[in-house]
């Protein structure tokens, strides 16, 4: 009986949360984008920095009723990142204030994950077409950039090291993007170029809002407008000049595709010399060395510690407070933290996700997911809330339409078996028109 009016409370909470999940999707994606804006024409607001994380908490409020019956894998899994990184966090050697943030980095992502895997085609089509939006106002700010018009100071964002920021012709210095010795890039007559930080103001971040929003309209074939939004968000994604970005665009726009012209096998074999050109020939431009090497730390520790170090030995945040020279690797602070019970959940959501976007059947959201996890192994950008936030939705959308997911749910039900099949997405979901 006591299960019964579960499973009955639980399905009068999702018959009235559509609405307003939408809402709160609609609302975080919004604080997400005006996030930067606000903290440029507000130096010193610190509300402005948790606007878009009071969001997240709303979405996933929302979204929880339906987890109840979430693959019991997903939310297992999701539920041993959460202990062992707050463990970590009990380990910290940052002040507590910037441990949070840290703490932020790598949580939140998981949040919007298991919001991902609760959303139904409609909301996941909003989400989309809001993300292109934002992209759009992004794409022309890049230009007035461009142009060389900036109209926001992106030095207001710096909180942590504001005292010993480098500037470049007026810009931090990670707006540059530098070439090394014998780059392809070099023939360009320039040792760097001034890369592009939109809305965002800052390229890294940039590039997964131009990626994300190019992706999603690629996919959109009604979309009003389609030719001159991807036009715009190709040149934005171009000229932020972000690994990330592009890891993220690659995979999800060819990932699939590719598989199912050539099979699994076919793609690799096709992928091994990209791999190659960007390791050998591209690996020293854009401090390349850093990211890497904020990676091998990571999974180095992972190794040695068992259970990692807790946050403060590894991320831009230890690196600037003093503590720590490895960096630029979301996945790489989450690993020195949380040692292997953190790696060995990364690889299992990378594997499954690379087998689902490699395979039949497969959705181009696969391969979305695998070049968000991809580009947080390389990017620390991907822990940021006001790029990255649709892409950790879309991995949770990716997750709920694996195979094993579908296959598996009455025995992964957290409440026994379902009553009703959950709908699988598949490509054919993501074609909801407006």
């Amino acid at each position: 009986m006591t299960r019964a009016r579960a499973r009955a409370g639980a399905d009068r909470l999702r018959a009235g949360d559509g609405p307003i999940l939408r809402l709160t999707l609609l609302l975080l994606l919004l604080t997400a984008a005006a996030q930067s804006p606000l903290t440029a024409l507000l130096p010193g607001a610190a509300w402005t920095n948790v606007l878009d994380d009071l969001a997240a908490l709303a979405a996933f409020a929302c979204a929880a009723p339906r987890l109840l019956r979430a693959p019991l894998a997903i939310v297992a899994g999701a539920a041993v990142w959460t202990v062992v990184l707050a463990f970590a966090a009990t380990r910290s050697t940052l002040p507590p204030g910037e441990t949070l943030v840290v703490a932020r980095q790598v949580l939140v992502p998981v949040l919007l994950v298991l919001v991902g895997t609760s959303l139904r085609p409609e909301e996941w089509h909003a989400v989309r077409r809001a993300t292109i939006v934002v992209g759009v106002g992004n794409a022309c700010y890049a230009l007035l950039e461009l142009a060389g018009v900036h109209l926001l100071d992106p030095t207001a964002l710096s909180t942590f090291n504001a005292d010993r920021m480098v500037l470049r012709d007026g810009l931090p210095a990670y707006y540059s993007y530098w070439f090394g010795p014998g780059s392809p890039l070099g023939a360009l007559g320039t040792d760097h170029v001034v890369r592009t930080g939109g809305t965002l103001l800052n390229p890294p971040v940039a590039g997964l809002v131009a990626a994300a929003a190019l992706v999603f309209a690629w996919h959109e074939r009604e979309l009003r407008g389609r030719r001159v939004v991807l036009v715009l968000v190709s040149l934005s994604t171009a000229t932020a000049l972000a690994r990330g970005g592009f890891v993220v665009a690659a995979a999800a726009l060819g990932l699939s595709a590719l598989a199912a012209r050539v099979g699994r096998v076919g793609t690799v074999i096709a992928a091994v010399p990209l791999i190659w050109f960007a390791a050998t020939q591209l690996a020293d431009d854009g401090d390349s060395a850093s990211h890497s090497d904020g990676l091998a730390y990571g999974v180095r520790r992972a190794f040695e510690t068992g259970v990692g170090e807790g946050f403060g030995h590894a991320g831009n945040l230890a690196k600037a407070s003093g503590l720590a020279e490895a960096s630029e690797s979301l996945a790489g602070i989450a690993f020195a933290a949380a040692g292997l019970p953190a790696l060995v959940l990364v690889a299992w959501l990378l594997l499954r996700c690379a087998l689902a976007a490699t395979g039949p059947g497969a959705c181009w959201e696969h391969g979305l997911a695998v070049g968000v996890v991809v580009a947080s192994a390389f990017s620390e950008s991907a822990g940021a809330l006001n790029g990255a936030a649709p892409l950790w939705l879309g991995v949770g959308v990716a997750l709920a339409s694996l195979p094993s997911a579908s296959q598996t749910a009455d025995a992964g039900d957290l409440w026994g078996p379902r009553r009703t099949a959950r709908a699988t997405r598949t490509a054919s979901t993501t074609s909801v028109t407006a």
